[in-house]
């Protein structure tokens, strides 16, 4: 599988990781290398996968070997807009809350001394981050700090956010917030306890970091009724529009790294 992917030093190490288990799978159906398979045949086996994200996974392994078979292009902008119309589909049936009950439950978590999740929800709530973003090392030693990860920076008097990996990255660059709230720099100094360093989130009970494409599963975990990082966004983004707050829309958009145009097309349709 290397062989096919081009700039594999500009890849991180969870992307290859996920490109190698989808070419894997995708062989185990076959039961033969994919390179000794038909395209027939191997759009037969894609399409019989019930899941889309699932399919959707795998066509990038297909695009990446043979870009220039359009059948996979075409497939892959199909399954791409399938999700996202389902996505706002489900977001549009959801009874949203309101931002007070976010924010309620936020400083619930505090109190409890559940520290752990107050920073997962002040960094939803105040950074409108992607589940991607809260793949965090948390630090207190400023060296160890490298460009191709996200990080609390816990400083003597205030905690930096950095974003070096984030969806959209490559068009808005690194992220660095300096939060001066202290009740979130006593939550990190609370998390860190006597450690300098440690991910935000771990295997159970070990020091292994745990697999990037299972971050989301776990932040929903510590959301409010569970209910995940886009339903967050979006009861934010509504709030904000139903105020004609436009001017903490475009923070918004900014802290996120999302075009204010997208958030509107995505998050704002009646």
């Amino acid at each position: 599988m290397d062989l096919y992917l081009d700039n594999i030093d500009s890849l991180s190490d969870a992307t290859i990781k996920t490109y190698n288990a989808s070419y894997a799978k995708l062989t185990e159906m076959l039961g033969q290398p994919i390179e000794q398979s038909s395209t027939r045949n191997i759009l037969k086996r894609v399409k019989d996968i019930p899941n889309p994200n699932t399919q959707k996974s795998v066509v990038v392994i297909l695009k990446k070997m043979y870009p220039d078979v359009q059948e996979y292009q075409t497939l892959f902008r199909r399954l791409k807009t399938q999700i996202e119309v389902a996505k706002d589909q489900s977001l549009k049936k959801l009874n949203l809350p309101n931002v007070e009950e976010l924010k309620s439950f936020m400083k619930e978590a505090y109190e409890m001394g559940e520290f752990k999740k107050f920073i997962i929800n002040y960094l939803l709530i105040h950074y409108n981050v992607r589940n991607k973003d809260l793949d965090i090392i948390v630090t207190r030693t400023r060296h160890m700090i490298e460009d191709d990860k996200n990080y609390l920076y816990l400083a003597p008097s205030y905690v930096q956010y950095i974003r070096n990996d984030y969806k959209t990255v490559s068009t808005y660059g690194a992220k660095k917030f300096p939060i001066k709230s202290a009740k979130f720099t006593r939550a990190v100094e609370y998390f860190l306890e006597d450690e300098s360093a440690k991910f935000l989130f771990n295997l159970k009970d070990a020091e292994t970091h745990i697999a990037a494409s299972t971050i989301g599963a776990k932040v929903r975990k510590y959301t409010f009724q569970e209910l995940g990082e886009s339903v967050y966004f979006k009861t934010i983004v509504l709030d904000l529009a139903k105020r004609g707050k436009t001017k903490e829309l475009l923070v918004l958009s900014k802290r996120r790294g999302t075009d204010v145009q997208t958030i509107i097309d995505t998050y704002l349709k009646e």
